[in-house]
């Protein structure tokens, strides 16, 4: 038993050191991404600014990433800070919400409540400051969000950050539409247990946008679109995809059908769709469904942008035709870098977009990630006698311009 325990003490003495690696990984990385700023590396990557590019570089939200900057910036004003999270004594969840608000002569102080508490409380004390200062309903306003994502097993995960003002009329709706939709305070939910408030919420959530939906002048807009091969919808089989979405069980594209708008485009057995051909240059609503669906917003590397988008032909109108395999989204910053600045995009395999440098090179952004895979090694090449890892590089760009 003794002998079991002394075993424990060893692996909690490791995890403790490697808390401390992490935390000097972390400093070290934040004083990585000041330098790489202020030596302007995103003004020659075709970013808007360093928290595109960072966004890009480790596939980060543009929100994380710009917190990631400031945070590298604000910390060669803070040593106490930064060797507090160089040591470990305090997490990076932590150190970004306590340089929002600490100075140089108070920042002792704050290190040690902030080693006691929760990364909560110091956002919310960081929150607090930010309310005493001047500016902080615009600061509110620049800050607010709301994103979502789907999760490995087809859940909607929202997350959402909203001015004062805005996020007491959110409350106030919702709340009095999770009343309104509740029933009776006993009602029990189809296992017979009863339902939480929180779940309440949840239908009221979707009861406003269902509202929102049907009352819209926009039909085509307002349109939930479902993709599936047109066997699988005859046969009742799962594989029907929203868009933007998640795969779809057959009985929830059935429920659907039933309650909202709906439209579904059909592909036959190869999965590619028709191009539009040479005849004009302007894409057409369905073809720009398809362009959504696979690009899902502008295509270069960290950036964000959801609104205001082009399709633009990669191999110039009328020599390349108005098809899927020649149309890319792009943001008027990123349309700007290939018509302006020479840069180049290409798609590569499952429609992937690739980008090209104005000196031809190819723009890779992200960490340079070695795999040691042994099998995989020897099929894809033999290896020296030293050699035991690979490095997987991306698919060689085309040759040939594009624009």
């Amino acid at each position: 038993m003794e002998r079991s325990l002394k075993h424990v003490d060893q692996i909690v003495d490791h995890l403790d050191a490697m808390h401390v690696t992490v935390g000097t990984s972390r400093r070290a990385m934040l004083k990585d991404i000041r330098e790489l700023d202020a030596r302007g590396i995103w003004r020659t990557s075709g970013c808007r600014d360093m928290a595109e590019w960072v966004a890009g570089h480790f596939r980060l939200s543009r929100w994380t990433a710009s917190q990631w900057v400031r945070t590298a910036h604000r910390l060669e004003e803070l040593p106490r800070t930064a060797a507090a999270l160089e040591s470990g004594r305090i997490c990076l969840d932590k150190t970004v919400e306590l340089t929002r608000f600490v100075t140089l002569k108070d920042e002792s102080t704050h290190i040690k409540w902030a080693a006691r508490v929760t990364p909560r409380a110091v956002r919310r004390r960081a929150e607090r400051a930010e309310a005493e200062s001047r500016g902080k309903v615009e600061v509110a306003h620049r800050e607010r969000l709301l994103q979502y994502w789907w999760t490995v097993d087809d859940k909607l995960w929202i997350e959402a950050l909203l001015p004062a003002a805005e996020g007491v009329t959110f409350v106030k709706a919702l709340e009095r539409l999770a009343n309104q939709t509740a029933g009776h305070p006993d009602d029990e939910a189809d296992d017979g247990r009863e339902v939480t408030i929180d779940e309440r919420r949840a239908d009221a959530l979707v009861a406003m946008a269902s509202h929102r939906i049907a009352s819209d002048l926009d039909p085509d807009r307002a349109t939930v679109v479902v993709h599936a091969q047109l066997a699988d919808l005859l046969a009742g089989i799962n594989g029907a995809e929203v868009e933007n979405g998640p795969i779809l069980h057959s009985e929830v594209v059935e429920r659907l059908v039933c309650d909202g708008r709906l439209q579904t485009v059909v592909y036959d057995g190869e999965l590619k769709p028709i191009g539009v051909g040479l005849t004009t240059n302007q894409i057409p609503r369905w073809l720009r469904r398809l362009l959504w669906k696979r690009d899902g917003g502008c295509v270069f590397p960290g950036c964000a942008q959801r609104r205001f988008v082009h399709g633009h032909h990669i191999v110039p109108w009328p020599k390349g035709p108005t098809d899927l395999d020649n149309l890319v989204l792009l943001c008027k910053v990123h349309h700007d870098l290939v018509h302006i600045y020479g840069w180049r995009v290409f798609l590569g395999d499952r429609g992937s977009a690739g980008w090209l440098r104005p000196d031809g090179s190819p723009y890779n952004p992200g960490p340079k990630i070695t795999i040691v895979d042994a099998e995989a090694a020897s099929e894809a090449a033999p290896l020296s006698q030293n050699q035991d890892r690979l490095i997987l590089e991306d698919r060689a760009p085309p040759t040939a311009a594009g624009c």
